[in-house]
């Protein structure tokens, strides 16, 4: 097995080539059984910290044991009330759309952590949608595609950063394809396969957006080919 390396041939962090162990500087450990640490707010625009401190006042109001609910936030209320249903879900997708630029950092913000300095990250994309009719944050799962692997990350709570590694794979070694591309699908999901295992990034159609990680698979897929042509 070899892991990446830094300045001086230092070994710094990464998978092993068949994804399965992920080097952490000083020993293999399990993929599955990896524990990212909390990282600290990722360094990203001063919108994406205030969306940060803004969750967080939501997580320690509303926190419940698997989704963080927004709505009863006085804000949305306050609009909801004075502009009726249209505006409550114009507010709604304006903080989902928030949340989801807060989502991003952390995926690359836990991705250079998990690959590397040296591994620049492609696209990324989390799911993140509305437990309806409540409206409680929800999803788990997230996708990132690098130079060189393709990651499914799982966080413990919605908008929580990323703790575990679901999978790490060769993107050669994975399907990536989306369902629900209708006009009425509300909840667009891209289904990521390898092997025998499937996992389901799922996401809200008004805030959702696959397409860099689908373009960035099917150029990967393109230069593959020239490759051995």
């Amino acid at each position: 097995m070899e892991a990446c390396r830094g300045r001086d041939n230092e070994t710094v962090s990464g998978f092993s080539e068949d994804g399965q162990w992920w080097w952490d500087g000083q020993k293999w450990v399990v993929t599955e059984q990896v524990l990212i640490p909390d990282l600290g707010l990722p360094g990203a625009s001063d919108a994406v910290q205030r969306t940060a401190k803004r969750y967080q006042r939501y997580n320690d109001s509303f926190s419940l044991a698997n989704s963080v609910s927004v709505s009863p936030a006085p804000e949305i209320a306050k609009v909801a009330a004075a502009g009726g249903f249209a505006a409550y879900v114009f507010l709604h997708r304006r903080m989902y759309r928030a949340f989801r630029q807060l989502k991003l950092a952390q995926l690359a913000q836990a991705a250079t952590y998990l690959l590397g300095p040296g591994e620049s990250i492609l696209a990324a994309e989390a799911g993140i949608y509305p437990w309806l009719p409540l409206g409680r944050v929800s999803g788990l799962l997230a996708v990132v595609l690098s130079e060189a692997h393709m990651l499914i990350l799982a966080s413990e709570e919605p908008l929580e950063p990323p703790r575990r590694v679901a999978m790490a794979a060769h993107p050669g070694e994975v399907q990536i394809e989306q369902k629900g591309r209708g006009r009425f699908d509300l909840f667009p999901t891209l289904l990521v396969r390898r092997g025998g295992r499937l996992w389901s990034v799922k996401g809200w159609r008004a805030v959702f957006q696959p397409e860099p990680v689908l373009a960035a698979y099917r150029t990967y897929w393109s230069g593959s080919k020239r490759n051995t042509e």
